[in-house]
């Protein structure tokens, strides 16, 4: 199993610089091992590489995280950015709402790298990665967020008064959507889920002054899928979990 992860992270083949093999296996061990229990001794050893030549490319194990979180963030939106970019022609709401469909496609086609996104976070050694990869994915968002609020606004669809302080509010509230949304997925704990999704889905419409059920943060179709996954998912690392207990005992 822990190979398979391993996979699930690893950079491009033809990426073969010392540079870019200290970011894939500093990537594979923060994502299976942790960030704070992951030593650059242990990246050293992975690799095969003196520790001169780490030093070279990198002042820490923090400008290694630096690294780790840009690599993972820009390929988790290079597909979104690419699809975005076919929006020109549809009004501020039909893009902002594509702009969230897109979001949520690439966690249902991605479903292993975001459950392991997901389950990486929730680790206590990983609590600077936690916080590093939000920001990262709060720079990859900002921009496209801002320019469906920025249109929006000189359209008059949207009754703001700054798009770039309306678009770090929205993300906000995302982002406290999306600690129910990992509770519900990892835990099963779903009491909240439906009173959250009406909430943060209302409460955005009233800060953007449009009419309710016109933004759809979530596509809540494609999330039962998401969540269907991940229970099959828990059962079947369950089954393998047992499996090994009856082996081992």
């Amino acid at each position: 199993m822990e190979d398979q992860n391993t996979n699930l992270v690893a950079l491009p083949r033809k990426q073969t610089s010392n540079r870019e093999k200290i970011i894939q296996s500093a990537m594979n061990h923060f994502f299976t091992k942790g960030y704070s229990l992951t030593s650059i001794d242990d990246i050293l050893k992975d690799v095969k590489i003196a520790k001169g030549t780490f030093y070279h490319y990198f002042v820490s194990k923090e400008a290694v995280l630096e690294s780790v979180s840009d690599k993972f963030a820009d390929s988790c939106f290079q597909d979104i950015y690419q699809q975005f970019e076919k929006t020109q022609s549809i009004n501020s709401t039909s893009k902002l709402n594509y702009l969230f469909r897109l979001m949520m496609e690439w966690k249902q086609e991605n479903i292993e790298s975001f459950a392991m996104i997901l389950e990486s976070m929730f680790k206590e050694s990983n609590l600077s990665l936690q916080i590093n990869f939000k920001k990262k994915i709060q720079k990859q968002i900002l921009p496209l967020l801002t320019i469906c609020l920025s249109e929006g606004k000189k359209s008059g669809e949207f009754q703001i008064l700054d798009e770039n302080i309306t678009a770090g509010i929205l993300i906000h509230l995302i982002e406290g959507l999306n600690e129910h949304i990992k509770e519900d997925l990892l835990y099963g704990n779903d009491r909240n889920i439906q009173e959250a999704k009406e909430t943060y889905q209302r409460s955005i419409e009233k800060i953007l002054g449009v009419d309710t059920y016109s933004i759809r943060v979530i596509d809540w179709a494609s999330y039962d899928s998401i969540r269907e996954k991940f229970r099959q998912r828990a059962k079947t690392k369950a089954k393998n979990n047992d499996r090994i207990k009856e082996l081992i005992n």
